[in-house]
């Protein structure tokens, strides 16, 4: 039986992230004893032990010893975008999880995870937790990002009943109650979180065919007003097909439009605007649709702009139309 390993996509957005917190691909890859050429070979396998040599060298480089605990870098960097796309046929979050599970065994079966669900609670393990040999932060990212997933599909923020860790109890527990807001255990034998079997057996709203058609929409109608500025345009055009999925970076976008980071600030500002003006735009004509559309809840609608608190929500619309988002709602309905 082949050993478990993960695929060149999985393993970039992986080396990108830690190149996000100061140790660069190069480097990491040296360190590892690896080359580093492997990443641009599309069909190109990385197996589990490999990986945890990435996760031990990002971590002993970057001092960073919480690294799989940070919310924001697990929701910057996860490929919520292919994850999410396996998971839209299910009818309910544990439809879409089973989903998901298969899907892992094509392009990351060393950070699969097995499903065990009960009358009350269902248990999601990783399959690759219980390895002792294995970096704890390596665990630690695989469960905050099944988690920050499940509430992506879900569209509201599920809380687990439980986490377990098979590692000893650490002395400083704030950045595990930050990542997980749920009652914490150390020392078992398996990595895996501990969900509310009710709140899997939900219905999963598919609404994305109607947001990208909005979004679809709205990229016309900054084309016809971006038709001179190029580099804003496709700049802004990136935001708008990744803002649900988290806030993408200006480096993001500028691989994605393919100049340097530096390149892309440069053309933007010949061009009178600034990564950050755009972001800001693209969130309020956004903000202008979606609350157009009175199915979608406030909490959600938070969600796709890429926030995670809703007083960041109401503080740019207040900033933006002079009101809070239900008071802008129904404006937009009465003027309907």
């Amino acid at each position: 039986m082949p050993s478990a390993s993960s695929s060149n996509i999985w393993v970039a957005s992986m080396v990108r992230m830690f190149a996000s917190q100061g140790i660069e691909p190069d480097e990491l890859f040296e360190l590892a004893g690896m080359d580093i050429a492997r990443l641009k070979r599309p069909h190109e396998r990385f197996t589990s032990r490999e990986v945890n040599r990435l996760w031990r060298v990002a971590v002993h480089r970057t001092g960073k010893f919480n690294l799989g605990l940070d919310r924001a870098l697990a929701r910057r960097y996860v490929r919520f975008d292919m994850a999410t796309q396996s998971m839209w046929n299910g009818s309910t979050l544990l439809d879409s999880l089973e989903g998901f599970a298969k899907y892992l065994t094509l392009i990351n079966d060393a950070g699969a995870f097995a499903i065990y669900p009960g009358h009350t609670h269902c248990w999601l393990q990783l399959s690759h937790g219980g390895n002792p040999r294995a970096p704890r932060q390596r665990a630690e990212f695989g469960l905050l990002a099944l988690l920050l997933l499940c509430q992506k599909v879900a569209q509201e923020p599920i809380r687990p009943v439980a986490v377990e860790f098979t590692g000893a109890e650490p002395e400083d527990l704030h950045a595990y109650r930050m990542a997980f807001h749920c009652p914490l255990r150390f020392g078992q034998p398996f990595a895996r979180l501990c969900m509310p079997t009710a709140e899997l057996a939900k219905p999963v709203m598919h609404n994305t065919d109607s947001l990208f058609a909005l979004h679809d929409k709205l990229v016309e109608h900054r084309l016809e007003r971006l038709a001179d500025a190029r580099t804003s345009f496709r700049a802004s055009e990136e935001i708008i097909r990744r803002l649900h999925l988290g806030v993408p970076t200006r480096a993001d976008v500028a691989r994605s439009v393919g100049v340097p980071e530096v390149e892309l600030e440069k053309r933007l500002r010949a061009e009178g605007q600034s990564f950050a003006q755009l972001l800001d735009d693209v969130r309020r004509e956004l903000a202008q649709h979606y609350l157009g559309v009175g199915s979608l809840p406030l909490a959600q609608i938070t969600g796709l702009l890429g926030w995670e608190a809703p007083a960041d929500f109401s503080a740019a619309s207040k900033r933006w139309f002079g009101v809070s988002p239900l008071q802008y709602r129904r404006r937009l309905v009465a003027g309907s």
